[in-house]
């Protein structure tokens, strides 16, 4: 199953705020196996494959080595919903 997101980010690109992509994914028997993010304004194209790394223009990244949560950046998106009942929903 191909997953699209033709404007990742739409909040932001509605409001001329330079932050959104193109994201592409690509599931097999529910299971998440590629990834493809496009940033056009940085001109950054982030590929990712089960059991392949992940890669920025090309060349692989790797983890900065953290060994626990707390010395994790983690970062999630609520969605665009911005009222107590829909921020509750997607809860």
């Amino acid at each position: 199953t191909w997953v699209v997101d033709p404007i990742d980010g739409t909040t932001n690109f509605v409001y001329g705020i330079k932050l959104s992509c193109v994201s592409l994914g690509l599931c097999v028997d529910g299971e998440p196996v590629v990834g493809v993010v496009y940033e056009p304004y940085l001109d950054e194209l982030f590929v990712a494959a089960k059991g392949q790394g992940a890669y920025l223009n090309g060349k692989k990244l790797h983890v900065d080595g953290a060994k626990s949560l707390s010395k994790a950046m983690v970062l999630f998106e609520l969605g665009y919903e911005r009222s107590e009942e829909g921020v509750e929903r997607m809860l």
